[in-house]
């Protein structure tokens, strides 16, 4: 059986997927076991966690532009780009520009 280029495509963004899905999840919920009561710190985790929970979130959200950029996530870009959610993006960059 030999792989074209879309089969190879389609592993490549299923991939991606995985890596972006777990990234965010990482770095949302990593924080949960400092939260807890009977959560003893260290140096290690502490610094871990707040070395690489800012890249995580980047790099998920970077996957999720570069998806709805290349147009191989319609459903993603449809949601995202709804007429719904124009005033929270207006909003969002306004604040961002202050």
């Amino acid at each position: 059986m030999t792989v074209t280029k879309s089969m190879e495509l389609e592993k490549t963004v299923t991939v991606g997927w995985i890596i972006a899905v777990v990234s965010l999840l990482a770095a949302l919920f990593g924080v949960y076991p400092f939260v807890q009561s009977n959560f003893t710190h260290d140096r290690i985790t502490d610094s871990l966690y707040k070395a690489f929970h800012r890249s995580l979130f980047g790099l998920g959200g970077a996957w999720i532009i570069y998806v709805c950029y290349t147009g191989q996530s319609e459903i993603l870009n449809q949601i995202l780009s709804s007429p719904a959610l124009q005033p929270l993006g207006k909003v969002s960059y306004c604040l961002y520009g202050i």
